[in-house]
């Protein structure tokens, strides 16, 4: 494995067509070697998985999947998923996280309607696992040794290869005409279940309200509660305080984030506060859950 000293996490800004891509890189994208166990947990990015060797177990919603060499997985935003290793062996793989949004700079050069075609695509994706068909493990090498020699224009390469990575990864999503027929049609549960996923996804970090959720969903605050009571079995607080706990934990086992900083990605502007939930959520201290998985 090569060293890349002085090398993230950063946030590396990459447009395709009207759509600015915010990709999120970290040690799991220059180190293939690591320990991959991770509780369940879900975030507020799409995150990547590319396979080089061995074979990885997930757990996503209800499936499992195993992910074999040269494939790659796409979990979406908000979506609660777990992975660890098979005991056969150790694997290698990286990792990444992306978000995207539509830029107001509009390309008078792109072809009309691209750029939508892509946003229904990543709108539809809750997660995904294919072969890697479009050479992505080379792309990977080629983004590493940018990263490593730095020659003149690093920068501009390093975006033009990240958007034919994600290309690439779009390409990868199994959306031919003939399967369209085979989707389930979405009824307005399904609608609701995203919207609120998305809602908790995106807000977790700050002071919300089920005024705020019950506005996105137009319904009632009665109504708010059936509806997360009929989903979830739990109240808006609670769907809350679980969300925060599943990325708290991530951001522990994941990240060199000091707990102070954690509690306030999570929204607890006191630590002391988010200690004591923690604790009654997971029976240890955010610092004991981190050692035991150091």
């Amino acid at each position: 494995m090569v060293a890349y000293e002085g090398i993230g996490p950063i946030n590396l800004k990459v447009r395709i067509g009207n759509i600015v891509f915010d990709v999120m890189i970290n040690d799991n994208f220059f180190n293939d070697q690591g320990d991959f166990f991770a509780a369940k947990h879900n975030h507020a990015a799409f995150e990547a998985h590319f396979m080089l060797e061995g074979s990885a177990e997930l757990q996503i919603g209800q499936e499992k999947i195993t992910l074999p060499p040269d494939s790659l997985c796409i979990i979406g935003p908000g979506i609660y998923h777990t992975q660890k290793v098979p005991e056969q062996g150790p694997i290698r793989k990286y990792c990444l996280r992306f978000d995207y949004y539509r830029s107001s700079l509009v390309d008078a050069d792109a072809p009309p309607g691209e750029s939508a075609e892509f946003v229904k695509l990543l709108e539809r994706i809750s997660w995904f696992a294919a072969r890697d068909e479009y050479g992505i493990r080379s792309l990977i090498t080629d983004i590493h040794a940018a990263f490593r020699e730095r020659s003149f224009g690093y920068y501009a390469r390093l975006q033009s290869l990240f958007a034919l990575l994600l290309l690439n990864i779009l390409r990868s999503v199994p959306v031919r005409k003939e399967m369209y027929t085979t989707f389930r049609v979405r009824t307005p549960d399904d609608e609701r279940s995203e919207t609120i996923e998305q809602f908790f996804a995106k807000h977790y970090g700050r002071a919300v309200t089920p005024r705020e959720l019950a506005a996105n969903l137009a319904v009632s605050h009665s109504q708010l509660n059936r509806i997360l009571w009929k989903n979830y079995r739990m109240s808006f607080k609670r769907k809350l305080l679980e969300t925060r706990m599943e990325i708290a934990k991530d951001m522990l086992a994941n990240s060199r984030f000091p707990v102070t900083a954690i509690a306030a990605k999570v929204g607890y502007g006191d630590v002391s506060n988010f200690s004591n939930a923690f604790k009654a959520k997971t029976g240890v201290s955010p610092t004991s859950y981190r050692e035991e998985r150091l």
